[in-house]
């Protein structure tokens, strides 16, 4: 029973062996690394022809991830380009993403350096960076941004973490937090301008520009966005606050800030009226048939004699 069982065991490692190693003949599969976020036939196909180099093979895979690529595709995109016949292509090309492994006083540099460039206020550095050992980003970043909350009004250090951003265009191609402290002076403490104190605002709408006296509605530092209200109508606008004692209004923030108008109220709907049945038309009586009106009698009517003709008929 234990031969037989010893002649199972080894059967079946020789067939894992076998179902591990590549078969005879067969061309094990090529790795491409590319960088950009679309592959093009020559990333895959080093020998291609220079008027076919750039035609497109779709997009990159995610970093970390890995699409294949196969010979059918390379022979649609290379005549797609132009090119009739392409020799040795292989039968699939395996594309990753290329990758780099940065160590922790280059994530520390970066870190500095993005922190930095975001500009932090008055009384505010960076006293560490704890960066991790090692961390892989994806290769080919032509930029590093960072992000960092804002720090509270007090004076001494305080943890807080930097986001970094890889990108490449506008392409994120990475993101990495990392840990950091900040020291804040005693003056980090004074904001740039105080919740009620006197400035001046101005609405600029084109090549014009108006300036209105305001009170600032809270705390802000120079960059920041604050409420003021103007004096004296009491109207609250948003600016932002560009030196000690200024803030500028853009002309569509003051016309978002006015109050809107309210809607006019829609029209009620009209119920339809039932139809209303032609009214028959009155019958018309047939009138009485009226007598002619009997003609009165025309008297010849003689006119009175003048006076000569009385006068003659008198004489002898």
């Amino acid at each position: 029973m234990s031969h037989r069982r010893s002649i199972l065991a080894a059967f079946f490692a020789v067939a894992l062996q076998v179902a591990a190693s590549p078969a005879a003949g067969a061309t094990p599969v090529k790795e491409v690394q590319v960088v950009g976020p679309r592959v093009h036939l020559i990333d895959v196909v080093p020998t291609a022809p220079a008027a076919v180099a750039t035609a497109d093979l779709g997009p990159a895979p995610a970093p970390g991830g890995s699409r294949f690529v196969t010979q059918e595709e390379l022979r649609t995109a290379a005549a797609g380009a132009g090119a009739k016949v392409i020799a040795a292509l292989p039968a699939a090309i395996r594309v990753v993403r290329k990758m780099r492994k940065l160590t922790a006083v280059e994530v520390e540099r970066e870190t500095r350096k993005a922190v930095l460039a975001t500009g932090l206020r008055r009384g505010v550095t960076i006293a560490a960076v704890r960066a991790p050992k090692s961390s892989e980003i994806a290769d080919g970043w032509t930029s590093i941004t960072a992000s960092v909350p804002k720090p509270p009004r007090r004076a001494g250090r305080v943890p807080t973490t930097a986001a970094l951003t890889f990108s490449r265009g506008a392409e994120i191609l990475a993101r990495l937090a990392v840990p950091i402290d900040l020291d804040l002076a005693a003056e980090a403490a004074i904001p740039d301008i105080a919740k009620g104190a006197a400035l001046t605002v101005t609405v600029k709408a084109g090549l014009v520009e108006i300036s209105a006296a305001a009170l600032a509605a809270a705390d802000a530092d120079i960059g920041e966005e604050l409420l003021v209200t103007l004096r004296p109508s009491g109207r609250v606008l948003r600016a932002v606050l560009t030196a000690p004692g200024k803030a500028v209004i853009a002309a569509a923030s003051s016309a978002s800030s006015s109050p809107a108008a309210p809607a006019p109220a829609a029209p009620a709907p009209i119920a339809p009226s039932a139809p209303v049945a032609p009214s028959a038309p009155a019958p018309i009586a047939p009138s009485a048939p009226t007598a002619p009106a009997s003609s009165a009698p025309i008297v010849a009517s003689t006119p009175p004699p003048s006076r000569g003709a009385a006068a003659l008929k008198g004489s002898p």
